[in-house]
């Protein structure tokens, strides 16, 4: 892949050697992990190309409905294991009797890759539902419910993204967390559709207009997606947000947003974390911290430029 990317042999561009090695989507994103962690040693265009088949991968590819996942996460002690692993009740309800209290201490057979794999969903998961809240202004609070929702539909509810994208399980779980939440005029499909189309480019319109429903003939858009797919699916979930919230301890059920840890780009020597508290913002003499900080919004611009010339120099990535 890297060979067919660098000399831009598009008739075998991704996904055709898939077919050629005979290998699942799933699987070919734990190889990429294994090369992206030498992303300092790769050429940029290489390592945004690998990005974008990682992220190909984890909206679709790995979803079809050959695909081995849908077993692997429909099994009760993966289940088990990938909530137990990344602290996710199920908001459906108590564990079946006899079960209460009881934690598998035990890896599951490919209890591994699914902790890899489901990580890496969340992940995307969450940076899409960034962008889209932004676009959208959601309240925090909202937020959060959203983010609830769809740690549970991934782990307890996979089958939502069967042959599907993973892009319609946020635009329904946003829609149904607007509507129990009582704000019908903001969160309508219309207005998520917008902002999803100024939140994303370029946009796929097959996400919302073109949507298996409950065979592999049976196509609709995402209204009836919503309708015969996800709210039989996820009813009782969503319900149960709203009962918290109506009755104002939403947050003992709530998922806690993902940390603010640094995304590291282009190398061990520079990185971006999130600023959560601009009157906290450090700067260069108080931090305690070797080397530059540039605090978009406050620092002067020839920080920025001294920043660059330094990656320039040590990485010669054609840093803009």
């Amino acid at each position: 892949e890297i060979v067919i990317a660098a000399h831009h042999l598009d008739d075998l561009a991704f996904p055709v050697l898939l077919g050629v090695f005979q290998m699942e989507a799933c699987y070919f994103g734990k190889i990429l992990e294994i090369i992206m962690k030498f992303y300092n040693l790769l050429p940029n265009m290489i390592y945004v190309h690998f990005a974008a088949i990682e992220e190909r991968i984890l909206q679709s590819l790995a979803w079809e409905s050959t695909s081995p996942i849908h077993a692997l996460l429909a099994d009760k002690t993966n289940m088990e294991f990938l909530s137990t692993e990344f602290k996710r009740p199920s908001l459906a309800g108590p564990p079946p009797e006899g079960q209460q209290g009881v934690v598998n201490m035990h890896m599951p057979p490919q209890g591994s890759f699914l902790k890899y794999f489901v990580g890496k969903v969340l992940s995307l998961l969450w940076r899409r539902l960034d962008c889209l809240a932004v676009s959208l202004s959601l309240q925090p609070l909202w937020k959060q419910h959203i983010w609830t929702g769809l740690c549970h539909a991934v782990i307890f509810e996979s089958s939502l993204l069967k042959g599907r994208f993973l892009d319609q399980l946020l635009m329904a779980t946003v829609y149904a967390v607007g509507k129990v939440l009582e704000d019908k005029n903001t969160f309508t499909f219309m207005s998520i559709i917008k902002a999803y189309r100024a939140a994303f480019q370029p946009v796929n319109h097959q996400v919302y207009r073109d949507v298996l429903l409950t065979n592999a003939s049976e196509r609709g858009d995402i209204i009836a997606y919503y309708n015969t797919v996800y709210v039989p699916a996820m009813k009782i979930p969503v319900l149960k947000l709203q009962e918290a919230a109506q009755r104002g301890d939403a947050s003992s059920i709530l998922s806690e947003f993902p940390g603010a840890s640094p995304v590291r780009l282009y190398g061990p020597r520079f990185a971006v974390s999130p600023m959560r508290n601009p009157a906290l913002a450090p700067n260069a003499q108080s931090s305690g911290r070797p080397g530059r900080l540039y605090n978009f919004g406050q620092s002067p611009s020839r920080s920025l430029e001294t920043i660059n010339n330094a990656v320039n120099r040590r990485a010669n990535l054609g840093v803009d």
